[in-house]
């Protein structure tokens, strides 16, 4: 098994410099992802009088595509929450790892990511807010009373995840070394 390579000067680890009200989603379509897309309506209904500001892009999202891809990387840096909640595919998710790599907690199910490469980003509390571990709202409740040393707690946590499990070069030489390539 092996990460796919992502060009980590587009999203370079940043533990600060964040909008702490800022919540950003990178999937395609998650507006057809339903109920999933539903949790995120109600938590920008609930949260947007506090002064939290949700963002979507990606195909058919109002924000769009961000290009070239550092647009990316910067959008992420600037959030303070990932908001991932994709029941399908793989589980690599170059979305789901850049979040980790720029060192953003997540927003999601764990559940979608359970026996795949992005298991380790999803633990609740520490990397993630399981949306599957409680009720909506109280899962609302601990994003608005998020205390700006916990959330940092988080973002160390995710990015310590992150350098735990993807090591490129280290895995470029098992895959030249299976291949016979030296």
């Amino acid at each position: 098994r092996y990460h796919q390579r992502m060009d980590l000067s587009a999203y370079p680890h940043s533990p600060g410099g964040f909008d702490p009200m800022l919540v950003v989603s990178m999937l395609n379509l998650f507006d057809r992802i339903r109920p999933n897309f539903d949790a995120w309506e109600y938590a920008e209904q609930v949260l947007a009088p506090d002064g939290f500001r949700f963002e979507r892009y990606g195909h058919e999202q109002p924000g769009g595509f961000l290009s070239p891809v550092h647009a990316v990387g910067e959008k992420m840096i600037d959030a303070a929450w990932g908001w991932h909640d994709k029941p399908v595919g793989d589980g690599f998710g170059h979305v789901v790892h850049a979040w980790a790599a720029v060192g953003r907690p997540l927003i999601g199910h764990a559940e979608h990511y359970r026996g795949k490469l992005a298991e380790p980003f999803w633990q609740d509390g520490v990397t993630c807010l399981d949306l599957g571990a409680r009720p909506l709202g109280d899962t609302v409740q601990m994003i608005r009373d998020c205390t700006p040393a916990r959330h940092s707690e988080m973002c160390r946590n995710i990015r310590s995840e992150f350098e735990r499990i993807v090591d490129y070069d280290t895995e470029a030489e098992m895959i030249g070394s299976f291949l016979g390539i030296h």
